[in-house]
């Protein structure tokens, strides 16, 4: 399964260069250049990780981040500045200071995983789970309800016409 990160920076080169270190590590990235787009970004995806810049056009990465925790509390941050803030942050954010390297990169987003994976495995962290299964669910139903598939019969067929076996499927 393809691992997904966003990526909120302002400058563009900082985003493209994140997206293709991460992206040869096996990561989807989605980039988005500040607050406004990184949450329009968020309500139509769910991210596990993201990696954000200290200070954006429109606001904090900080603020941007407790945005993004609200809708998925288990959600891990990697937080990108050039002053150490290590010891303000909270329980699932990583600091990665610039200007960084690619190693110092990658395995911020790896220990930020690590976290998020050691917060899933705990009884609050499955609630979150459960919360976003859910509201994927809902998401679900209210695209089938606005397509043609919300035609009554159509589902059903659909259904078994995919189930209906094929004359090729007895001939391998």
């Amino acid at each position: 399964m393809t691992a997904h990160r966003l990526i909120v920076d302002d400058e563009n080169v900082i985003r493209d260069v994140l997206a293709a270190w991460l992206g040869d590590c096996g990561h989807h990235c989605t980039g988005a250049g500040a607050v406004g787009e990184a949450l329009e970004c968020a309500a139509s995806y769910a991210f596990d990780v993201a990696v954000l810049d200290l200070r954006l056009p429109d606001g904090d990465g900080l603020a941007l981040a407790r945005q993004l925790q609200r809708s998925d509390p288990d959600l891990s941050v990697v937080m990108m500045t050039g002053m150490d803030l290590s010891g303000d942050g909270a329980a699932r954010t990583e600091y990665l200071l610039k200007p960084f390297t690619r190693q110092e990169a990658v395995a911020a987003v790896e220990t930020a995983i690590s976290r998020r994976g050691s917060a899933a495995s705990r009884p609050d962290g499955r609630r979150g789970l459960e919360r976003r299964i859910e509201q994927r669910a809902a998401d679900l139903g209210r695209q089938v309800a606005a397509s043609d598939l919300a035609r009554p019969g159509a589902l059903q067929a659909l259904l078994a016409s995919l189930c209906r076996p094929t004359a090729d499927a007895f001939e391998h």
